[in-house]
């Protein structure tokens, strides 16, 4: 039998990933799969990486976070709006031996483990953006068609999720380090196999938002990205995805083309709707 920890999407918390960290030493666990998007908006991303390199890791796949920096001709220039601070943030921060790192990470995994295939990846493995929230189980079919599996792990909707489906075992742990749906928290999952018996946990455990409030506000990226950050510790503080909302917001004024997420909206339009957007939430005075 063999117990695994699922951790996907820690955004650069730090303080989730060591609480974490600390249960599963409780739980004796100590072979994790991490599924993607272990930096940006959050303030400790060479940290957050340093701390994965010394873990007994099974897969470590890209997410679409770091595929930011998968070119090696990174242009700052691309990004240096109000939108991609945080990017440009990360960019200059990180290590040149954590951004070869994350360069080097495969976009999926297959292992093999008490007879159980198990395909690990962000979103799937052609697309680290997928996020599963239309069409679904078309999707799930085409994986099934094009990729030998028993259990489906994958990450990027902060979205909790196990289900069965079709023989096969789909699997999001949600997100360590910016939980959404309305639920704030560190989460994770443990996967426990025993040949043909699969089963999965969903753990949240509860985190001290004050101390995380202290921590970001005292950190550099808290006074360099500006907006993102703010809005990035909203979703700390009550799980709600105001930074999800926002950017939709910007992207329809801006006629932002579907599917492009690199590209940056006008710093006046950025700004201005952000000042709308905190006093229309009533959230001012908490950032």
């Amino acid at each position: 039998m063999r117990k695994i920890a699922i951790i996907s999407d820690i955004h650069a918390n730090v303080i989730n990933f060591k609480k974490v960290l600390e249960d599963l030493e409780k739980r004796k666990i100590y072979e994790i799969i991490f599924l993607g998007d272990y930096i940006l908006d959050g303030f400790a991303n060479n940290e957050v990486l340093d701390i994965i390199k010394h873990q007994n890791t099974l897969a470590v796949v890209l997410g679409n976070k770091e595929e930011f920096f998968c070119e090696e001709d990174f242009d700052v220039s691309k990004y240096n709006t109000e939108q991609f601070r945080n990017v440009v943030y990360a960019y200059k921060n990180l290590s040149i031996e954590n951004l070869f790192y994350i360069r080097n990470l495969p976009k999926y995994k297959i292992l093999e483990i008490e007879g159980q295939k198990i395909l690990c990846t962000h979103g799937i493995p052609t697309y680290t953006r997928e996020n599963f929230r239309e069409e679904k189980y078309e999707k799930f079919d085409r994986l099934i068609e094009d990729y030998d599996f028993n259990i489906y792990l994958y990450g990027h909707t902060h979205e909790e999720n196990f289900e069965e489906y079709k023989n096969h075992c789909f699997i999001n742990p949600s997100s360590l380090g910016m939980p959404l749906e309305n639920k704030p928290g560190a989460k994770y999952g443990i996967l426990t196999i025993d040949r043909a018996n699969v089963e999965y946990e969903q753990i949240i455990l509860e985190v001290d938002y004050k101390e995380v409030e202290k921590q970001y506000k005292n950190s550099d990226y808290y006074k360099e990205v500006g907006s993102w950050a703010k809005l990035s510790l909203m979703n700390l503080k009550t799980g709600y995805n105001y930074t999800g909302e926002f950017v939709s917001r910007v992207r329809k004024i801006t006629n932002a083309e579907p599917g492009i997420f690199t590209e940056s909206a006008p710093d006046d339009i950025w700004k201005r709707e952000f000042e709308k957007f905190i006093k229309e939430k009533d959230i001012e005075k908490f950032i």
